[in-house]
């Protein structure tokens, strides 16, 4: 796999969902407006998972900031996002997406954490993704 262009595709995957079209950046980014998904670099990557050059797998994080943590709204549109199914569902976005560099990607779970940006405080949800692909 490439991981450039699985990175790539994660963001196209996010991207499909109108309210963060536009939104997406697919490498980490210090500046954006919300709500934002952001693709980070994985946290493991590691070759040759069958019979030599068989596959490689990565676990690579999805970041979805909504808004001001304070912000009863924030809660509720990132609620969307981290359902698992329907048109903002981050985990439907990236099952369903038709990818070109993995196998599969499957979000095996979220994290919530506060995320710092300027003096804003936002609160923000890390989907874990699991990609499975090639090992050419």
């Amino acid at each position: 796999m490439d991981l450039g262009k699985v990175m790539d595709e994660l963001g196209d995957a996010v991207n499909a969902i109108p309210s963060l079209k536009g939104r997406v950046f697919r490498y980490p980014t210090e500046s954006f407006k919300t709500p934002a998904a952001i693709v980070a670099y994985p946290d493991d990557y590691t070759f040759d998972g069958a019979y030599a050059r068989g596959h490689d797998r990565m676990k690579i994080s999805v970041w979805v900031v909504v808004g001001k943590a304070s912000d009863r709204a924030s809660r509720t549109n990132l609620a969307a996002y981290c359902a698992g199914s329907g048109t903002k569902s981050i985990k439907t976005a990236i099952e369903t997406h038709t990818y070109t560099q993995a196998d599969v990607a499957h979000v095996t779970g979220i994290e919530f954490d506060p995320f710092l940006s300027g003096d804003v405080i936002h609160i923000s949800a890390e989907f874990s993704v699991d990609v499975v692909g090639p090992g050419t």
